[in-house]
């Protein structure tokens, strides 16, 4: 975390469709992704900063860690892959750059070893939701994925990440035994609609099977212990407040999504303990 605070950047190269997301070398022993705050998603390096922290307060390993940081247009121009320097105009008109010419980026953590867990083709995902019904057998070799998957569905449910199932966004370690909870700058909203409510709940409501440890810490998640964790990040210190411009170029944590995240948690413990009631504490939370 003190390496990703402070290692200085030495190349930015872009990566993915928008080009706002960089790999990074840094004067360290590993590489980052830069992911900046862009005019469509102000929020984005925030939401991702966050998602970690309430991974941590809930005592998940494996999404990535990530921190804010601040880095100047000048810069990510003049340390910019060579291949892209013509596309730069397109790459800063995207950007959420402030009146000084900084952009706040989240630096999170660079997994060099990733692989397609066949988790995202509609028949996999179907075998791999089965394995979370009380009904169901979950061969051996599967029951870490299994457990991760369970408690991804609801993760991505708290922070209000309806975005987890749109390509790319559910890949594992080289033995395909972990998967991996990555890409959560569209968290954390104010609001959702009607359609990506479903999207986020539906999943949620079809598992029956999950870890006793996870739904433990979600019950002792307050607002309290996730806005001080929140302000364990050195940038997101004294910005856990109200704010009512979205839209801000540099933007505090949103209380809205705090009203969100807590009204989620509540859905979400009704529905393990209805499930509890139903079949018992030993069969619902039998994850390990």
């Amino acid at each position: 975390m003190r390496t990703l605070v402070r290692a200085r950047p030495l190349e930015f190269r872009p990566v993915g469709m928008t080009k706002t997301v960089f790999r990074t070398g840094l004067d360290a022993p590993f590489r980052a992704a830069f992911k900046a705050a862009t005019r469509i998603r102000p929020f984005g390096a925030v939401n991702e900063v966050a998602a970690y922290r309430l991974a941590r307060r809930l005592g998940l390993s494996n999404v990535p860690p990530a921190v804010l940081r601040r880095v100047s247009k000048q810069d990510l121009y003049a340390m910019l892959d060579a291949a892209y320097r013509e596309r730069w105009p397109m790459i800063q008109s995207r950007l959420a750059i402030d009146e000084s010419g900084m952009v706040e980026v989240a630096a999170i953590y660079w997994i060099e070893d990733l692989r397609d867990l066949g988790l995202e083709a509609p028949r996999e995902t179907e075998r791999a939701l089965a394995w979370l019904k009380l009904d169901s057998e979950i061969p051996p070799p599967q029951l870490t994925l299994a457990t991760q998957l369970s408690t991804l569905l609801a993760f991505d449910y708290l922070i209000g990440n309806w975005d987890r199932w749109s390509g790319g966004n559910l890949k594992g370690d080289g033995e395909g035994e972990n998967l991996y909870m990555r890409d959560h700058d569209s968290s954390f909203a104010g609001r959702l609609n009607e359609t990506l409510q479903r999207r986020i709940l539906e999943p949620m409501q079809r598992t029956q099977r999950y870890s006793r440890s996870f739904v433990q810490a979600v019950r002792a998640l307050d607002r309290e212990s996730f806005a001080e964790e929140l302000q364990q990040d050195p940038l997101l210190a004294g910005r856990v407040r109200a704010t009512t411009h979205a839209g801000a170029l540099r933007p505090t944590v949103d209380l809205r999504a705090f009203d969100q995240l807590f009204d989620r948690r509540a859905t979400f413990l009704s529905h393990v303990d209805t499930l509890i009631e139903e079949y018992g504490e030993e069969r619902v939370l039998s994850l390990p």
